[in-house]
């Protein structure tokens, strides 16, 4: 019956276009297309001094590198309005369209929303993963259009810690707007209160500084978790000559993990004492 549901959901997703388009596809392909942008007019508008020319000699191109870092830059803030923004449309849509009362009699409620957490899964994990193609993408059209020197190295273990670690911060919100949309009712509330989680942790994150900051902070910072896990990962510093202690990583995945569960196990309680006779 889960298989049913998840299957109902993906076909609901590749239906709704506009939400498949906005919510998991327009940011990704937006920074795609504004980064070729800006690699075009630069070299337009100095193809006659040879500066491009001087540069194309000894510089380097890394594909690798801008492969994960695109898998980095999927997490910003501004590209993040746009998943909340599908996990809000996603969540909320049965209510929007008082399907609800349909739905429900055909599956078990514990399945119905695990399907969407599934399927909004999968399209997080699409997300990321187009932000790092995307990115590998761009290095390549400035290799061909600049002459720079190639490198298309990409250190696996990396690349995937940096993907897990993104996915687990989008599925944290996920969990997070879902809960709200069961709690409201509505797309809108989910998504302003989604929005302000990401400002608030993002200035937390500001204060309390994830090399020195003590565990407890963790506890109420989870993105911090995510960022950590990734830094980590790609082997990155924290902080001036700083590095994360894989000790000090693996609680805070932990307690990460433990708020996806909590936010998600909160939200099929809620959903699972809802009146839906109206909806």
């Amino acid at each position: 019956m889960l298989a049913d549901a998840i299957a109902a959901e993906g076909y609901k997703l590749l239906r709704n276009r506009g939400l498949l388009f906005w919510g998991f596809c327009a940011a990704p392909l937006g920074s795609f297309l504004f980064n070729l942008a800006s690699e075009t007019y630069l070299f337009l508008r100095y193809s006659g001094t040879g500066l491009h020319l001087a540069a194309g000699g000894g510089a380097r191109i890394d594909a690798g590198q801008q492969f994960l870092q695109g898998l980095f830059s999927s997490t910003s803030f501004f590209f993040e309005i746009f998943i909340i923004a599908g996990a809000a449309a996603l969540f909320s849509g049965e209510y929007r369209w008082e399907s609800w009362r349909l739905v429900v009699p055909r599956n078990s409620r514990t399945n119905l929303l695990l399907a969407k957490f599934a399927i909004f899964t999968l399209a997080a994990a699409g997300f990321i993963l187009a932000f790092g193609i995307f990115g590998a993408a761009n290095a390549v059209y400035s290799v061909l259009l600049n002459g720079f020197s190639p490198s298309l190295a990409i250190a696996v273990p990396g690349a995937t810690g940096v993907f897990v670690g993104s996915l687990a911060e989008l599925m944290l919100l996920g969990a997070f707007v879902a809960l709200i949309v069961t709690i409201t009712r509505t797309q809108m509330a989910a998504a302003l209160a989604g929005i302000f989680l990401v400002i608030v942790q993002a200035i937390g994150m500001g204060i309390a500084h994830p090399w020195e900051a003590p565990l407890r902070d963790f506890l109420t910072l989870p993105v911090m978790s995510a960022y950590l896990f990734r830094t980590w990962a790609a082997g990155q510093q924290i902080g001036p000559g700083v590095f994360a202690h894989p000790a000090t990583v693996l609680v805070t995945s932990l307690i990460l993990v433990l708020w996806v569960a909590v936010l998600g196990v909160l939200a099929t309680v809620f959903f699972q004492r809802q009146d839906l006779s109206r909806e």
